[in-house]
C-alpha cells in the first residue's frame, strides 16, 4: 500500500466512527469465523489418527453433530459479518454521496469544464460505490485471514514445530509475490477506471450528437472509437481476473 492509498484510507476511516459499534461486531464474527476455520483441522486429526482403528468407537457419533455445528456457526457468521459490512458500507455511501454532490453543485465553472459530465456521474454514483465495497471488503478479508494463518500456525507449531519453522521460511517469498500482484492489480484497476470513463464519454458524446452523427453519416466512425475502447476495456478486466 502506496502513501497515497493510505491516505485515502485514513480519509475513508474518519466516515466509520459514527458506525464503531457495528464495526466492531463485524470483526467479532470475523473472529468466530477464523475460529472455526481453525477448529476444522483440530477436530479432523483425532479422528483421522483414531477414527479408523477403533479407539474411538465410544465418541465417534459425536464428530458428525460437531462439524455440523462447526458449519453451522461458521455460516452464521459470515452471514452477520456480510450484513454488517454491508450496512455499513451503504450508510457510509450514503453519507459520501450526499457531500459530493454538494460540493458539484457548488463547484466553479472551470471545474465542470475541465472534467465531462460521464466521468462525474461515473464518479458520484459508481466509483465510489466500488471503491467502498472493495475496500471495505478488504479490510474485513485481511482481519479474517490474519486471524485464520495465526490460527493455524499456532495449532501447527503445536503439532510440529520443525514444519511450522519451514512455513516461516517460505513465508517472506509468499508475501513479496502476493505485495507484486496487489501492485500489478491495482494499476490495472486505475487503467480499467480510465478506460470505464472513456467509454461513457462516448457514450455521452454519440447521444447527444446523434443528430451529427446521423447527418454526416459517423455511425461506422462511432462504433468503431466505441469497440476499440470496449475491447481495450475488456482486456484489462481479463488481465485483472
Amino acid at each position: 500500500m502506496n502513501s497515497q492509498d493510505r491516505q485515502i484510507l485514513l480519509r475513508l476511516l474518519r466516515y466509520l466512527r459514527p458506525h464503531y459499534k457495528l464495526f466492531i461486531a463485524a470483526v467479532l464474527t470475523t473472529v468466530v469465523i477464523a475460529a472455526s476455520e481453525t477448529s476444522i483441522p483440530a477436530l479432523m486429526k483425532p479422528l483421522l489418527d483414531d477414527g479408523f482403528n477403533g479407539k474411538m468407537n465410544q465418541t465417534l457419533w459425536q464428530v458428525p453433530f460437531m462439524l455440523v455445528g462447526l458449519a453451522l456457526t461458521r455460516s452464521l457468521s459470515q452471514y452477520a459479518c456480510n450484513y454488517l459490512l454491508t450496512k455499513i458500507t451503504t450508510s457510509v455511501l450514503l453519507t459520501l454521496r450526499k457531500e459530493m454532490f454538494s460540493r458539484l453543485l457548488q463547484a466553479k465553472a472551470d471545474f465542470f469544464m475541465k472534467s465531462t459530465a460521464s466521468k462525474l456521474i461515473n464518479a458520484v454514483v459508481f466509483e465510489v460505490g466500488n471503491a467502498l465495497s472493495v475496500m471495505g471488503g478488504l479490510l474485513i478479508n485481511f482481519i479474517r485471514d490474519v486471524l485464520t494463518v495465526l490460527g493455524l500456525l499456532g495449532y501447527l507449531l503445536f503439532l510440529n514445530w520443525q514444519l511450522t519453522l519451514v512455513v516461516f521460511a517460505i513465508f517472506p517469498l509468499v508475501a513479496f509475490m502476493s505485495k507484486k500482484i496487489n501492485q500489478r492489480l491495482r494499476l490495472l484497476n486505475r487503467e480499467q477506471q480510465t478506460l470505464t470513463n472513456d467509454l461513457s464519454y462516448i457514450v455521452e458524446e454519440a447521444a447527444a450528437g446523434h443528430k451529427l452523427v446521423k447527418l454526416h453519416g459517423g455511425q461506422q466512425y462511432e462504433m468503431g472509437r466505441f469497440m476499440e475502447r470496449a475491447n481495450r476495456l475488456f482486456q484489462f478486466m481479463m488481465k485483472a481476473t
